[in-house]
């Protein structure tokens, strides 16, 4: 399996409590754009609800890594990732 960034996108109806409506739409957007620019080899994909709402947005690491939690930015989240999950990319 390819490593994978599964970033949450959930919505739920108090928008500060989830993912979606603490910025995950455009940190999805924004780590695609990175990710083609400078030929990371992740892949990205939208997740369903990872259970942190109010920690959001949260991204997955998969398969078997951390969850990462109030993703800012693509670049933070490449960084944290390779910190948090060194060998998420053997």
């Amino acid at each position: 399996m390819d490593p994978t960034l599964r970033i949450c996108t959930h919505s739920r109806i108090s928008p500060t409590a989830s993912c979606a409506g603490n910025g995950s739409l455009a940190l999805l957007a924004d780590l695609r754009q990175v990710i083609a620019q400078t030929g990371s080899p992740w892949l990205v994909e939208e997740s369903l609800c990872l259970g942190h709402c109010h920690s959001g947005p949260n991204v997955k690491g998969a398969p078997g890594g951390p969850i990462l939690h109030r993703c800012t930015s693509a670049r933070s989240v490449l960084e944290r990732m390779a910190d948090e999950w060194p060998h998420g990319l053997d």
